[in-house]
C-alpha cells in the first residue's frame, strides 16, 4: 500500500509508505504501487534512525530525513 503520493508538475515525485517498525521491509502493495505509479522516488518511513536501500528502488528512511528530502525537492 502507499500511504502518501506527492505529485509535482503532473508527475509522481514520491510514493511513501509509513511503518511503525524500526526495520521495515517493503510490502507487496508498495512494490505493486511503485511499478504502477513509477515515482521518481519511493520511501518507507520508519521509526528508526538510519537510511538504507529496501529493494526495488525503495529507500527506508526516518521521518526527519524524509522531511529534508521533500524540502530539498521543492
Amino acid at each position: 500500500e502507499v500511504d502518501l503520493v506527492l505529485e509535482r508538475g503532473g508527475a509522481v515525485a514520491m510514493a511513501i509508505e509509513v511503518k511503525r517498525s524500526s526495520a521495515p521491509a517493503p510490502s507487496r502493495g508498495l512494490s505493486i504501487a511503485y511499478e504502477a505509479l513509477q515515482p521518481k522516488a519511493a520511501f518507507i518511513v520508519h521509526g528508526g534512525s538510519g537510511e538504507w536501500p529496501a529493494g526495488d528502488g525503495i529507500t527506508a528512511i526516518p521521518l526527519q530525513m524524509l522531511a529534508g528530502r521533500i524540502a530539498d525537492a521543492g
